[in-house]
C-alpha cells in the first residue's frame, strides 16, 4: 500500500506571505526530519518569484504543492512567470524539489 499525502494550497504574490508560506510548510511536513531544510528551500524559491516574477504584481499569486510518501518529500512552486517572457531558470518554469531521507545503498 503507498502511503502518500498531497496537498496544494494558493497564496497571495506578497511578500508578507512569505513566513505564512514557510509555516504551512512546516505544518505540512510534521515528523518529517528534513522539514528545515524543506521549508528553507521554499522559502527561497517563493521569495524569488514574489520578487521576479508577475506573482508578484497586484493580485499576483503562487501555488506551493506538497507530497510526502515514505522517506520522500517533493514540493512544487508555481509562479505566474517573468515580466520579461519565459527565460530559462527555475522562476520561469514549475519548480520543484525533492528530498530523500532514505537514501538506499548498494550491498553487493
Amino acid at each position: 500500500m503507498t502511503d502518500h499525502h498531497t496537498v496544494t494550497q494558493t497564496f497571495p504574490g506578497a511578500p508578507e506571505q512569505v513566513p505564512v508560506i514557510r509555516r504551512w510548510v512546516d505544518e505540512q511536513l510534521t515528523a518529517c526530519p528534513v522539514a528545515a531544510d524543506v521549508a528553507l528551500c521554499v522559502t527561497e524559491i517563493v521569495a524569488n518569484a514574489i520578487k521576479h516574477t508577475h506573482s508578484g504584481k497586484k493580485d499576483g499569486i503562487v501555488h506551493v504543492t506538497l507530497r510526502r510518501d515514505p522517506g520522500l518529500a517533493r514540493v512544487e512552486i508555481t509562479d505566474q512567470g517573468a515580466p520579461t517572457g519565459p527565460r530559462m531558470n527555475p522562476l520561469a518554469l514549475d519548480s520543484h524539489l525533492e528530498f530523500d531521507w532514505n537514501p538506499t545503498t548498494n550491498n553487493e
